[in-house]
């Protein structure tokens, strides 16, 4: 499984849009001659290693659709540590798009325990027709801090560096990341609009996320101060918004960014709201 940084190394130079882009990666992954860069078939055939080994032993080639994905679950098991979710497969393979006809390819990005897998399965023709590729996310593309409108990803400077390198491109002036269409759940790559996001808004974002993951976090407010905002207090604040009108709810939101006094008075109704 080649690493999005190769293609975004060897291919982007070459590709005039995003379009070009996704229509190039996938003559990539499955012609090792295309493009015609110097090192991509030595790349693909393994006389160039790749900067990381993948343990990821998987078969590549199966002689039908449903033997590729039940392949694929079982070594996410055994291999990667993730057990998917039946109503995953239910909802995206089984009730999802056809098995690929020949040169098409089937994405899917399923939710399991103990991680996320990508599954790609593109049937090439031949004895064994169906050509799996599979990985486990290292990032939970659904919780980076961005907006899609459905041309380009807007997102903060200082949120783009936490985006791992293996996701984005950095060049100045050609930023891309990889993120989750949010049709298809499958991973795009899409031009970067950098934008910087105000710190109380910041804050209200840093609320919901100590609340979904359920941990604790260290909060900057306005006033350059920080504090520690733990999950319990966090999925309060969460759980009283929805009961303020929306006017209410975008002054709070502002409000608990100003300082730590701020955001502990908004703490304290949402307490004594659940009284």
């Amino acid at each position: 499984m080649k690493k999005f940084k190769d293609f975004f190394e060897v291919l982007e130079p070459q590709a005039k849009g995003e379009k070009d882009f996704k229509d190039m990666h996938t003559k990539a992954v499955i012609d090792p001659g295309y493009p015609h860069h110097p090192d991509n078939k030595k790349i693909f055939s393994g006389e160039i290693k790749e900067e990381v080994e993948l343990d990821e032993k998987y078969d590549l080639h199966h002689k039908s659709f449903s033997d590729a994905m039940q392949h694929a679950y079982d070594y996410a098991k055994k291999k990667l540590g993730i057990t998917v979710d039946p109503k995953e497969i239910d909802d995206k393979v089984a009730t999802g798009p056809k098995k690929p006809s020949e040169g098409k390819t089937n994405s899917y990005r399923l939710k399991g325990k103990g991680g996320n897998l990508q599954i790609q399965v593109y049937n090439k023709g031949g004895s064994k027709p169906f050509e799996l590729n599979m990985y486990k996310e290292e990032v939970e593309l659904d919780e980076a801090n961005y907006k899609y409108d459905g041309k380009v990803a807007k997102i903060s400077k200082k949120d783009f560096a936490k985006v791992s390198k293996d996701y984005k491109n950095s060049t100045k002036g050609k930023e891309r990341m990889m993120i989750l269409d949010p049709k298809t759940q499958a991973t795009i790559s899409v031009p970067v609009q950098f934008e910087e996001v105000e710190l109380d808004e910041a804050v209200w974002d840093d609320v919901q996320k100590i609340a979904k993951n359920k941990s604790a976090k260290k909060v900057k407010f306005d006033n350059g101060e920080t504090t520690m905002i733990d999950a319990f207090s966090a999925s309060a604040i969460v759980k009283m918004m929805p009961k303020l009108n929306p006017q209410n709810q975008e002054k709070a939101k502002k409000a608990m960014g100003k300082s730590p006094e701020m955001f502990l008075k908004l703490m304290n109704v949402a307490f004594g709201d659940k009284k």
